[in-house]
């Protein structure tokens, strides 16, 4: 059968020296392990943060401060003189104009993340997994004798019926055609070397799957293996038909996905395999970036920074006549009614002025 696949030692990836076809596998270091690695180099565990440093605060106690010749908070400012007696109303609160500024700065923070967020789509480096460069098209169902198991699992990590795993597979399954297959393998059922992993994944494939339309993905535990540690070995090896879909850059955007999952380890074991599998399965169908789409993310980029200008202008202007009428209002208000005229002019701008009120 014209299948193959990559492997390594405990201690190391590579590719197999048994196979002329190509597939995929490494080891790992270790989730959560503090030690580096080879493919699946571990990552810190993490642990308690530690805060070093002093310094009080302000201390407490001793007298209130001293204000012009006496204790306790400074005396209020006296009333402002409205010449004579004349009739003085309190102005308005002024607008602070914080909610059209509050909802502008909403918009550009939306603006950035829908950015970020579209070019770390299309382009797919940006996210730190290999972008795609060649468009592809979903592998013909007649390649493939489709299989309501997804899963075995000699480990007890997935359990039965797990939804997760298989949603994500099936995700795979129905972005790329490929239907996948993944087998927890226990440490005392293959001998810990490549070759006999090499062998096992072969035979497994010709037992489970009569085409060459599967992908089947082995993780061989270690001794005292955990979820959260996973020390193991993997290989993954793909039927004959499918190399039109997993060629080489196929191959590197599904194990960057996979090690991008790997050392995420907020994931659970079943949500690593899962969205390793869904995730990947759209990227390698995604295809390349077009020239098109660049010019379209460049011209919505442009048109909203100066929509966001506009009424950021707009805005300015709106806020600095309010001021000025404000200001306007207040001189006016600050004026001994005396000025205006005779007392009726003065009564009627007083009967004017408690109107308003």
């Amino acid at each position: 059968m014209a299948r193959g696949g990559g492997g390594g030692g405990h201690s190391g990836g590579g590719g197999s020296s048994h196979s002329s076809h190509s597939g995929g596998g490494g080891s790992f270091s270790g989730r959560g392990h503090s030690s580096g690695g080879s493919f699946g180099g571990g990552r810190p565990s993490g642990g308690g943060h530690h805060y070093s440093g002093g310094g009080g605060g302000r201390p407490y106690g001793g007298p209130p401060p001293r204000y012009g010749g006496h204790y306790g908070a400074p005396p209020p400012p006296p009333p402002p003189p409205h010449g004579g007696g004349g009739y003085y109303r309190r102005p308005a609160r002024r607008s602070s104009g914080c909610s059209l500024g509050v909802v502008l700065v909403i918009f550009v923070i939306l603006v950035i993340g829908f950015v970020v967020k579209s070019c770390g789509s299309v382009f797919g480096f940006a996210s730190g997994v290999t972008r795609s460069t060649e468009k592809r098209d979903k592998l013909d169902s007649k390649y493939v004798n489709y299989s309501n198991t997804w899963y075995e699992d000699e480990l007890g990590w997935f359990g039965k019926n797990n939804n997760t795993v298989i949603n994500g597979l099936e995700d795979f399954y129905q972005s790329t055609g490929i239907q996948p297959y993944i087998c927890l393998v226990s440490y005392d059922s293959v001998e810990d070397n490549a070759s006999a992993r090499d062998e096992y994944i072969e035979k497994k494939y010709s037992e489970l799957f009569t085409d060459e339309g599967h992908m089947l993905f082995c993780y061989f535990a270690c001794q005292n293996d955990k979820p959260d540690v996973m020390d193991g070995n993997w290989l993954y090896i793909v039927g004959k038909q499918t190399e039109t879909v997993m060629d080489e850059n196929a191959k590197q955007i599904f194990e960057s996905y996979f090690k991008k999952y790997y050392d995420d380890t907020s994931l659970d074991v079943d949500e690593l395999f899962a969205d390793t599998f869904s995730d990947s399965g759209k990227a390698i169908m995604r295809g390349p970036i077009h020239m098109r789409y660049v010019i379209i993310i460049i011209v919505a980029i442009v048109a909203a920074v100066i929509i966001v200008a506009m009424l950021f202008k707009w805005w300015k202007a709106r806020k600095a006549q309010k001021n000025k009428e404000q200001e306007d209002l207040e001189r006016m208000l600050d004026k001994p009614l005396e000025t205006f005229g005779t007392d009726k002019v003065v009564d009627e701008l007083k009967d004017k002025y408690d109107d308003k009120k």
